[in-house]
């Protein structure tokens, strides 16, 4: 059993609702994911605005961007060990190792995911904006075409 605030708390499964009722959530789970939320939403537009502003100064600078997307990839993967931990349990471990050797095992994937977790942040927003201004490369007449229609 995970310790969760002091207390021994049940694998997330076993605390799912019964079918027909919904989650209730806490109200500092709520606020904790309403804050990650505005943290995406605000990184997204904070790295669209230097993307847009560093491309019309500096016409290669996007080729700055996808490197930076690429290496908070490649770095999330090999820091999280290609997630060849990702599905192991205390079950499916080898049975020579010993229940504390397991249970190292798994807390160390679980730490490298939570320090791992900022990384998300700078990647998802790096890859919609990339893809927006790949979207708008390759589609961008017909998408103002359409707009220019509807007036």
């Amino acid at each position: 059993m995970a310790k969760r605030n002091g207390k021994p708390s049940l694998p997330r499964e076993t605390r799912l609702p019964p079918l027909g009722k919904k989650p209730t959530l806490s109200r500092a789970e709520t606020r904790r994911g309403v804050l990650r939320i505005l943290l995406l939403l605000s990184v997204i537009v904070l790295t669209a605005l230097l993307y847009y502003f560093t491309n019309t100064l500096y016409p290669y600078s996007f080729l700055f961007f996808y490197g930076a997307a690429f290496l908070l990839g490649i770095g999330y993967i090999l820091a999280n060990r290609c997630f060849s931990r990702s599905d192991a349990t205390m079950q499916n471990l080898p049975p020579t190792m010993s229940d504390e050797e397991k249970r190292i095992y798994l807390d160390e994937r679980d730490t490298r995911k939570k320090q791992t977790a900022w990384m998300l942040y700078g990647l998802i927003a790096l890859l919609l904006v990339i893809g927006f201004d790949l979207l708008y490369l390759f589609y961008g007449e017909r998408i103002a075409g359409f707009f220019g229609k509807l007036k």
